[in-house]
């Protein structure tokens, strides 16, 4: 490298600049408020349930939350075959049972065991889920697949709108979502990660950046906001923002996304380890605009 050329960092968010600790809390809080709705005491989703999950190809935590809730509810059908999760509202509707807690990790040994990535991981929860379900009426067992298959989306699903909320804080859910919201919390995102750079380390990172030629951009597959505005989660600017390093370019989900609907692409054929990823970084870390430097990269 010659004394002239660039030199240019690409820092990733969770396990670099951050220790992530705020998605698993919101995922720990949503299964023990729904559990507490569906009248269980003392629910608890461990971290080794957790890691289990993820290790079996289940990482976002919409999708663990769901099959959650579906273990949850299949095991108060044993007393109550018409129990149904609630659509809007947290709120207990069904006083405490004292049934036993539906062994959650056991299900993620089960599904990290039978690991298949042919389907994606909600469809291989719900074949298991009514692989190990003797006795399931065909309403049961579509109610199920709905809260798997709505797992994502926040008008339909009370696990997703619990998740986006307390990652977010309610506030910010509400302006963001145009929904009233179910809590009044703070952001997990904010409140539980931990910035990884001591305040010596920052200082020496921002000294570094300081000559013209040396340029920086994080590269991460959180949500983000799109470039042009739209409708985007703003959960790698939360975690930027956490690690002490907000000013910096930052390309995300949001940017990607927007880069694959123009070009009519799925967004998986952009993030990261796609090279078109870390190369929209790079252009970024140059002083590039995100739109132009994602479709200058793909």
């Amino acid at each position: 490298m010659t004394d002239n050329a660039s030199r240019l960092l690409l820092l990733d968010l969770d396990g670099v600049l951050l220790t992530p600790r705020g998605y698993h809390a919101s995922l720990q809080e949503t299964v023990r408020i729904v559990g507490r709705s569906l009248g269980f005491s003392g629910v608890h989703l461990s971290q080794e349930t957790i890691d289990l999950f993820e290790a079996a190809g289940v990482t976002a935590e919409w999708d663990s939350s769901a099959i959650c809730a579906c273990l949850l509810l299949q095991r108060l059908w044993s007393v109550d075959p018409q129990a149904r999760l609630p659509g809007t509202s947290p709120s207990p509707t069904i006083r405490l049972h004292g049934l036993p807690l539906p062994d959650l990790r056991g299900f993620a040994e089960t599904m990290h065991a039978q690991a298949s990535y042919d389907r994606n991981p909600l469809e291989r929860a719900e074949a298991l889920l009514l692989e190990r379900s003797d006795g399931l009426n065909p309403e049961q067992a579509g109610h199920l697949g709905d809260l798997l298959r709505t797992a994502r989306s926040p008008d339909a699903s009370l696990t997703h709108r619990l998740v986006q909320e307390l990652n977010l804080g309610s506030e910010r859910f509400r302006q963001l979502y145009g929904l009233e919201p179910l809590l009044a919390c703070q952001s997990a995102l904010e409140q539980s990660d931990k910035p990884t750079l001591s305040p010596a380390a920052l200082r020496r990172l921002r000294a570094w950046l300081e000559p013209a030629e040396r340029g920086a951009a994080i590269f991460t597959n959180r949500p983000s906001v799109p470039p042009d505005g739209s409708f985007g989660s703003p959960e790698a600017e939360l975690g930027a923002r956490v690690a002490g390093l907000g000013d910096l370019p930052i390309v995300a989900l949001g940017a990607l996304a927007w880069l694959g609907a123009r070009r009519g692409e799925p967004l998986e054929a952009y993030l990261k380890p796609s090279p078109v990823h870390a190369l929209a970084a790079l252009r970024c870390a140059q002083g590039a605009p995100v739109a132009a430097a994602v479709q200058t990269a793909a």
